[in-house]
């Protein structure tokens, strides 16, 4: 990077900060390469002294993770993502809070980030302090002056009996008041019920549309959910107007149930089926942007022993996409969305495929 602003040879003026590679050292003087085009750069007399010295310095940058515990007075931050890409997630937004912190005085953003990304609002912690603080509001209302040993002794007692009361009520309400905290993280409405694989009763509360995790158009959507003894699920709902039901995607799912490469079924519900959540996915386009080459080799092998394994079994997905086969950074694969599937599949689906 160009610390002075200088004049090269060639009469062209190169100002403070701007970045090159060097490609070529001599004795008196530096080449460096800006864009597509080459400068010698020579030294400069420095400011009040009688010395000179070339205008350069190196430009560091480093990873998110690798500035942590590092401050700076100014930093110049890129996300990698555009402004109508999903910034919800709650590691990128704990990323992004990492990044902007390690600023002291100005930060600039590479880019036009998502406005989710900066918000980084945990919503738990929030309810846990406002509840703290009506606590407290309450307990300052409640404290009581005794004047004498008889006020003090009758204290005593009905302090004991308040305590063993509010214990038993809170053990009481605890079920209640997790489901209520449960409901307030997610924008849902009533609990849904339904029957797990092994014929349990379960009860989920989920997000509702159009807050949705994906959308399939004219196929249907899946939403965010949560239960007490899953604390992930996805919730996948087909379009009102389409008339099949769910049976053949919840045979395929049961006859793929012991297949690590497909979004195993938990329960199903009116309407719809719960699934298991695929907690690393990240979307297409940042797995081909930002993983290895061997990563890409390794989803590539996966995906087509996953349709290899589909066949023997008789199963035809028939809708295979970037959308349907979802992916980690690392290459392995969780294949969902089979209500377009055939089972049992003719031939001619299977070859196809």
């Amino acid at each position: 990077m160009i610390t002075q602003t200088c004049v090269t040879a060639c009469g062209q003026q190169l100002r403070n900060g701007t970045l090159g590679n060097v490609v070529g050292l001599s004795d008196v003087f530096v080449t460096i390469q800006c864009s597509q085009d080459q400068f010698r750069i020579e030294p400069v007399k420095i400011f009040d002294t009688m010395w000179i010295q070339l205008p350069l310095c190196v430009a560091y940058a480093g990873t998110i993770a690798k500035c942590i515990g590092f401050e700076f007075n100014s930093v110049a931050i890129d996300f990698g993502m555009t402004l109508r890409e999903d910034g919800s997630a709650l590691w990128r937004q704990k990323q992004a809070y990492t990044a902007i912190s390690r600023a002291k005085q100005e930060c600039y953003f590479v880019g036009n980030p998502p406005l989710s990304l900066l918000n980084n609002m945990d919503m738990d912690s929030l309810m846990f302090f406002k509840n703290a603080l009506v606590s407290n509001q309450q307990m300052a209302r409640e404290v009581q002056i005794v004047r004498n040993v008889f006020e003090m002794s009758e204290f005593w007692v009905n302090q004991t009996r308040s305590s063993q009361n509010k214990r038993v009520q809170s053990e009481i309400d605890i079920h209640t008041n997790q489901e209520q905290i449960i409901k307030k993280r997610f924008n849902c409405g009533k609990t849904i019920e339904g029957v797990t694989v092994d014929d349990k009763q379960i009860n989920v509360v989920a997000d509702v549309y159009p807050n949705c995790f994906q959308i399939l158009i004219n196929k249907g959507y899946i939403l965010r959910a949560t239960s007490k003894d899953h604390k992930e699920l996805l919730l996948k709902r087909k379009e009102s107007h389409l008339d099949q039901d769910c049976k053949l995607e919840i045979d395929v799912l049961k006859t793929c149930s012991d297949m690590l490469s497909v979004l195993k079924i938990v329960a199903t519900v009116d309407r719809g089926i719960l699934l298991e959540q695929m907690k690393d996915k990240v979307s297409f386009m940042d797995f081909s942007n930002s993983s290895i080459p061997e990563a890409k080799q390794a989803f590539c092998q996966n995906l087509k022993l996953l349709v290899q394994t589909l066949n023997q079994r008789n199963i035809a997905h028939k809708n295979i996409s970037h959308q349907t086969a979802w992916v980690n950074i690392h290459g392995a694969i969780k294949l969902t969305w089979f209500q377009d599937a055939e089972f049992p599949a003719t031939a001619a689906s299977l070859q196809k495929e």
